[in-house]
C-alpha cells in the first residue's frame, strides 16, 4: 500500500523503503528502483528510518550525478563543470607541492623545473621524452591528467562498485583518447585552462620568493580556488565553544516534565537510563560533540543493547526488545528536539 510519505510503502503490516533511481543512473545500478524492508510495523519508527535512508540515497545520487561524465559513441564528453573540476584538482595538486616546498622556495634552493609545478610549458616539453611536436606533447599531457583525475575519483567510498567499473572502462578503453582526425571540443578548452593553472603556479612560486602577492588571477582559476576553499571549510571540524553535559540538559527536561506534565519519578528514571545508553554507545558526554556519524552509530547499535546492559557480561548480551528501542527513540526526541 502506497502512503503519503515519499519512498514509504506498507505491505502485510510491514513498512518498506522504495527509492526510484533517475533514468540517467539506472544503467549503473542495473535496476529502476531500490526497495527493501524497514523491519518495523510502527509508523513513527518507520518515519525516522525513512529519513535516514532517504538522506543516504539522496547523497549518493548527488555524488553520482556530479561524478558521472557523459559517454557518447565510446568517447568521453566533458561538460564545463567537468572541466572546472579537473582544473580544481590540478590547482589542489599545485598548492600541495608549493606548501611542501615552501621554505626551499623561499630560500631559492629549488628552481621552477625542480619544483615540477607546471605541465604544459615549453620547458616541460624540452625536458620530456616526447619526440613529437609541442602541440602533441600538450595533448598527451592533458589526456594523461584526465585519466589521473578519473582514477582518483575511485577514492569516494560511497560510490557503488558498478561505478568503479564505469571509471575503469573509461580509462582502459581509450574513451579519453582523441581520434586521429577528430579533436574533441573539450580538449582545447581544458588545455587552455590547465595552461592558466601553470601560470598561477609560477606566479604563486614567485610570490613566495618575493613576498609580492599582487598578481592577476583569471576568473576560471578564481572559481576553482573558491571551490577548493569551500571544500576545505566543509571538511574542517570546529571544536564547540560551549559544552553542555547531557545530564545538565536532562535536568531541564526532568523539571519541565515533573512540574508541568506531572510525570512520575519512575518514568523519568527510565528516561535518564535511556539517554545514558545513547551517550555510552558513542563514548561522549557533551551534546555539542555529537556528530552525524555518532547518530549513525547509535541507530545501528541501539537495537542490540540489552536490558540491564551495564551489569551484564558480553557473553550474555541479547537483542534489545522492540518496546525498549521504541522508548529510547521517544525520550531522545522529547528531550533534545525542544531544548536545543
Amino acid at each position: 500500500m502506497a502512503l503519503k510519505q515519499n519512498h514509504l510503502e506498507r505491505r502485510n503490516h510491514t513498512y518498506y523503503f522504495r527509492y526510484w533511481i533517475p533514468k540517467s543512473l539506472q544503467p549503473f545500478f542495473k535496476k529502476t528502483h531500490v526497495r527493501y524492508s524497514l523491519n518495523t510495523n510502527d509508523y513513527n519508527i518507520a518515519i525516522l528510518l525513512l529519513k535516514q535512508e532517504t538522506f543516504k540515497f539522496d547523497t549518493l545520487i548527488n555524488d553520482l550525478e556530479r561524478l558521472l561524465m557523459e559517454i557518447k559513441n565510446n568517447k568521453l564528453i566533458l561538460s564545463d563543470d567537468d572541466i572546472e573540476n579537473i582544473v580544481a584538482s590540478r590547482i589542489k595538486e599545485i598548492q600541495n607541492k608549493l606548501d611542501d616546498s615552501y621554505f626551499q622556495i623561499k630560500n631559492n634552493q629549488l628552481s621552477v623545473h625542480e619544483l615540477d609545478i607546471t605541465m604544459l610549458s615549453r620547458s616541460d616539453y624540452e625536458h620530456s621524452d616526447n619526440y613529437g611536436s609541442y602541440e602533441d606533447f600538450k595533448d598527451e599531457q592533458v589526456v594523461s591528467f584526465v585519466k589521473k583525475y578519473i582514477t582518483s575519483l575511485k577514492q569516494n567510498k560511497r560510490i557503488p562498485p558498478s561505478v568503479f567499473d564505469f571509471l575503469k572502462r573509461t580509462v582502459k578503453k581509450n574513451a579519453v583518447e582523441p581520434e586521429p582526425n577528430q579533436r574533441p571540443e573539450w580538449l582545447d578548452k581544458l588545455e587552455n585552462h590547465l595552461a592558466l593553472a601553470d601560470d598561477y603556479a609560477l606566479n604563486r612560486a614567485n610570490a613566495i620568493q618575493t613576498d609580492n602577492r599582487n598578481f592577476y588571477i583569471p576568473a576560471v582559476i578564481e572559481r576553482c580556488l573558491s571551490y577548493i576553499e569551500e571544500e576545505r571549510t566543509a571538511n574542517t571540524v570546529c571544536s564547540p565553544q560551549i559544552k553542555t553535559h547531557w545530564k545538565t540538559l536532562f535536568e531541564k527536561f526532568r523539571e519541565y516534565k515533573k512540574n508541568v506534565k506531572g510525570t512520575g519519578d519512575n518514568t523519568l528514571y527510565q528516561d535518564e537510563t535511556c539517554l545514558d545508553v545513547v551517550f555510552s554507545l558513542v563514548n561522549k558526554k557533551y551534546v555539542e560533540n555529537l556528530t552525524a556519524k555518532d547518530c549513525d552509530t547509535i541507530s545501528t547499535k541501539i537495537y542490540y543493547v540489552p536490558r540491564g546492559w551495564k551489569k551484564m557480561s558480553a557473553s550474555k548480551h541479547k537483542k534489545l526488545p522492540f518496546s525498549e528501542h521504541k522508548n529510547i527513540i521517544r525520550i531522545c526526541s522529547a528531550c533534545f528536539i525542544p531544548l536545543i
